[in-house]
């Protein structure tokens, strides 16, 4: 025979047993409606979930809304995938990180954090630092950042890899709350650690060396030149056309005769040159009258219009040519 006891949403099987002793099963459930649900809620007001039945007014008390204040804008540029390999360097941990890993040059700034031990804060929520400025866990770069899964995100508890439906991770307000048997929790993730606000000047990255010129190419042959086109031949040459017959020249007129030259008349006498008359005197100037005024200038006509032209004729045919006559003999 079992009861079923439901104690902080989480369900305990007891079983009664025939010598009145009891054997508690306790089964924790994965996050249920309610438990969701008061993430929505308490995130919406701002407030971080750590614990389902926890009031509003009593819980952690960090601001838990998302950051959009200019102050929480990232200055510098985080990559599309998280830096590996060679693009990565090991630096000094901090107390309870197992390692700690920078991006060189320009991403000097994105760290991945293994393995860092957590503290609890109460119950089943977890944070690095009770300083909020201590506390790594917040400012964590999402895992669905990169789609193929370079910033994934690990939670352990116990050593075991939990899956994302036993846990909330608030990377705002750097809290982990469990929904399963709370544990030593560690947690594996990448972080961004650089410049914040609108306008800001991120640090100047590191100058690669500049690569060794690569040898020149070898020039290829020259290709054959191609041949000549024959030329085209030559068309025939049109037929000329036949010339016009020339007229006949008409005949030259009669010379009319000369007439007789007439006589020149006889040439009249000269008559004698009379005598010069004496010169009488000259006359007392008279005064000069005064000048009349000018008229006034008439007005002048209206242009008169200009008459249409007529239309031109049409030009008339020409008439035949006349035979030339015969020359005449010469005289």
């Amino acid at each position: 025979m079992y009861n079923l006891i439901f104690l902080h949403n989480k369900c305990l099987k007891i079983k009664l047993c025939a010598q009145n002793s009891y054997h508690i099963l306790i089964a924790f459930n994965s996050m249920d409606t309610n438990d969701k649900l008061s993430v929505l809620f308490k995130k919406y007001l701002g407030y971080v979930n750590t614990a389902t039945n926890a009031a509003v007014g009593v819980e952690y008390p960090v601001l838990a809304n998302p950051n959009l204040l200019t102050k929480y804008f990232c200055a510098q540029p985080v990559p599309a995938v998280a830096p590996s390999g060679s693009n990565l360097q090991e630096v000094e941990a901090p107390a309870r990180v197992e390692k700690k890993f920078t991006g060189k040059g320009e991403y000097r700034h994105i760290a991945y954090y293994q393995n860092a031990t957590l503290i609890r804060y109460s119950g089943s929520a977890y944070y690095f630092s009770s300083d909020p400025a201590a506390n790594i866990l917040s400012h964590t770069i999402p895992p669905n950042y990169d789609r193929s899964g370079s910033y994934a995100i690990n939670v352990y508890n116990d050593g075991n890899l939990l899956s994302g439906q036993f846990y909330n991770f608030d990377r705002d307000a750097g809290m982990i709350t469990l929904y399963t048997t709370p544990g030593t929790l560690t947690v594996s993730f990448w972080r961004y650690e650089g410049i914040f606000g609108i306008g800001a000047t991120g640090p100047t990255g590191e100058i690669g060396y500049t690569g060794p010129t690569g040898p020149q190419g070898y020039q290829g042959p020259t290709g054959n030149t191609g041949t000549v086109g024959y030329q085209g031949s030559q068309g025939p040459q049109g037929v000329q056309g036949p010339q016009s017959a020339q007229g006949t020249q008409g005949n030259q007129g009669t010379q009319g005769p000369l007439g007789p030259q007439g006589t020149q008349g006889s040439q009249g006498v000269q008559g004698s040159e009379g005598s010069q008359g004496a010169q009488g005197s000259q006359g007392v100037d008279g005064f000069q009258g005064a000048q009349g005024q000018q008229g006034p200038q008439g007005l002048d006509g209206f242009q008169g219009a200009q008459g249409y032209q007529g239309p031109q004729g049409l030009d008339g045919s020409q008439g035949p040519q006349a035979y030339q006559g015969p020359q005449g003999a010469p005289g």
